[in-house]
């Protein structure tokens, strides 16, 4: 039976026996069905294969390329949109940067009004009381300067830093053998010693200034050198610089933080400010004035700034006082450090731009520090083009300007 419907279906159809076989045990056997799908799935191929899409009407296609400039316009807006909440939101950051440190570095509650925003000293060692004392030596200079240890009207003050290692007898000698004495820094890393000196200086002299020293890279002590490959959160990767290709030196947070302890400390005990240790990475400098603020510590901040004029000195400040000094200035230094001439000139250029960079961000006072000829820092500060009582910059790069107009 099945052969003789398989033989029907092959007389009626172009298939072949197994096709044939194929073909009705699909239709259950059917011979009519199978013939008709034979016939149907042909007529369908023909058909379809002769069939034209039609071609879209005139007003479709109009209507097509109106909601196609619609949509286009409608996602440019949104773009500009969201780009203008970006900008709006970047001044924002900038203004709130700006007060901040405008409020950080103002130090006219300590100090009274300066006249100007820029101080220098001149450090030197005494070596009988194994102490740095810090002279102030602006007279009969072009333009007046004020130490941080001045009151407004007076020149010949002294400031000097202790370190409360030393012991209580000679701290004592020291404090009453300066008769001018108005301000003193302290510098150490151990709380109990930063909390029984401040109260030692305040029981010997209430009317004088105490300072904190503070290290937005981390205390020196505290730097530790470590193997490139090695993990690094995003905060100690910012304080972080290369001493060769294999290495980096950098403050772990966990040391950070406990320098933060220290300050808050040091706020909590009466001290006045702080006098930071020299920088030369703006970006570190700001993330330790967030980081203050974070920490509740509201007591003044005073930026310190040092000359590199020669390339031992340069190298001190990486090998022994473990400064982080940019990639990009580094690498400027390596290539001219053969020529003497040349490392001062871009020293000057350098601290030149870092007095720039601070005063259009807010900074209130400038400290300059170094064991440098008064004659030195006046060029420093006349070359910067801040003169007078205000400190306007000459030329602003498109960024200062930006800033400047923040501040504003």
């Amino acid at each position: 039976m099945a052969d003789h419907k398989c033989e029907l279906l092959m007389r009626q159809t172009n298939y072949s026996k197994q096709e044939a076989l194929d073909a009705l045990e699909k239709s259950d056997g059917d011979v009519l069905v199978a013939i008709r799908k034979y016939i149907k799935g042909d007529k369908e191929t023909e058909i379809n294969s002769t069939i034209k899409q039609p071609d879209k009407a005139l007003n479709q296609k109009i209507y097509g390329e109106i909601r196609e400039l619609l949509d286009n316009a409608s996602k440019n807006y949104r773009m500009q949109q969201e780009l203008n909440e970006k900008k709006k939101a970047h001044a924002e950051e900038i203004q709130r940067m700006v007060t901040l440190i405008k409020k950080q570095t103002n130090i006219a509650a300590v100090f009274g009004k300066i006249k100007t925003p820029i101080s220098y000293s001149v450090s030197l060692h005494d070596t009988d009381q194994n102490m740095i004392r810090s002279t102030v030596t602006e007279k009969n200079i072009p333009m007046p300067l004020f130490s941080i240890s001045n009151c407004i009207n007076d020149l010949d003050n002294q400031s000097i830093i202790i370190e409360p290692s030393l012991n209580t007898k000679i701290i004592k000698q020291q404090l009453s053998s300066n008769s001018n004495l108005k301000c003193v820094i302290i510098d150490t890393i151990n709380e109990e010693l930063l909390c029984n000196t401040i109260h030692l200086i305040r029981d010997e002299n209430s009317d004088l200034k105490i300072g904190y020293k503070g290290y937005p890279e981390g205390h020196p002590s505290q730097i530790e050198v470590i193997d490139a490959s090695a993990s690094l959160t995003s905060h100690e990767s910012n304080r972080a610089s290369y001493t060769n290709e294999n290495s980096i030196q950098t403050c772990r947070d966990i040391n950070y933080k406990k320098n933060m302890k220290l300050l808050q400390s040091a706020q909590a005990n009466g001290a006045d400010f702080i006098l930071t240790q020299s920088f030369y990475d703006l970006g570190v400098f700001f993330q330790y004035c967030t980081d203050l603020s974070n920490n509740n510590i509201s007591i003044p901040l005073v930026p310190s700034l040092s000359l590199i004029d020669s390339y031992d000195n340069y190298d001190n400040l990486i090998s022994n006082c473990k400064y982080r000094i940019p990639p990009g200035v580094q690498a400027t230094i390596q290539k001219i450090k053969q020529d003497a001439d040349q490392v001062k000139k871009y020293g000057m250029m350098l601290i030149r731009s870092l007095m720039k960079s601070l005063v259009l961000r807010g900074v209130q006072h400038i400290h300059l520090d170094g064991n440098l000829p008064t004659d030195v820092w006046v060029s420093v500060i006349h070359n910067t083009g801040l003169r007078n009582k205000q400190m306007t910059p000459s030329k602003s790069t498109s960024r200062d300007e930006e800033l400047e107009s923040a501040q504003n």
